[in-house]
């Protein structure tokens, strides 16, 4: 059985610049850099992904991944200040996770 290939793009806009951890179906499988792009096998079947950056995170996404497929998404910390701050409230806020368009 041929694995899917997961690749994460961390864009170079937003305020925080630290590590971001990765996590596939709740636990930690790999750490993106800022500007960095990370390849990933998954194996085919229904999967989650979150990006964590501390108490910060995105929303998670539901990935249904096919043998062979390759699948992209990519990341960055908030944009503005102000949703940064927002984010110490609701910590989902503070990190975009978004599939890139194929």
């Amino acid at each position: 059985m041929t694995d899917t290939t997961l690749t994460l793009t961390r864009r170079t806009l937003g305020v925080q610049r630290r590590s971001f951890d990765v996590l596939v179906d709740g636990s930690p499988v790999a750490t993106i850099d800022y500007g960095q792009t990370i390849d990933l096998r998954l194996a085919p079947g229904s999967h989650t992904l979150r990006i964590r950056s501390g108490r910060l995170t995105s929303p998670e996404r539901l990935i249904d991944a096919h043998a062979g497929e390759h699948i992209a998404f990519w990341c960055r910390g908030a944009l503005l200040w102000p949703i940064y701050v927002a984010a110490l409230i609701k910590p989902d806020l503070g990190v975009t996770l978004a599939r890139t368009p194929a």
